[in-house]
C-alpha cells in the first residue's frame, strides 16, 4: 500500500512550504492535498497567513491551488459536503 494514493494530507500554517515540499518530494500527488485551517485550535488571525502561503506557493499551478480548496476536498468527501 502506497502513501501516495492511500492517504489525504492537509497542511496549514507558516511552515506550509516546507511541509508540502516534503510531501511532494515523497511522491504524494497534488490531488491528495487539502488546505486546512486548523480551526478551532489555531487562532483565527493565523488563517490569513496560511491562505497567503498557498496563494503565493510556487509548488503548484494555479489550477492545482484552486483544487486544494475545491476539487480535492470534493473528491475525498463526495456528497458528504454541501458547501462546494
Amino acid at each position: 500500500m502506497s502513501c501516495s494514493n492511500s492517504f489525504w494530507w492537509d497542511s496549514a500554517g507558516p511552515t506550509y512550504y516546507h511541509q508540502v515540499a516534503g510531501l511532494l518530494g515523497y511522491g504524494i500527488p497534488a490531488s491528495q492535498l487539502l488546505f486546512g485551517t486548523d480551526s478551532p485550535y489555531a487562532p483565527s488571525f493565523t488563517q490569513a497567513a496560511s491562505l497567503a502561503a498557498v496563494k503565493g506557493s510556487t509548488l503548484f499551478t494555479d489550477d492545482q491551488k484552486t483544487a486544494l480548496f475545491t476539487a480535492n476536498p470534493k473528491a475525498l468527501f463526495g456528497s458528504k459536503i454541501s458547501c462546494m
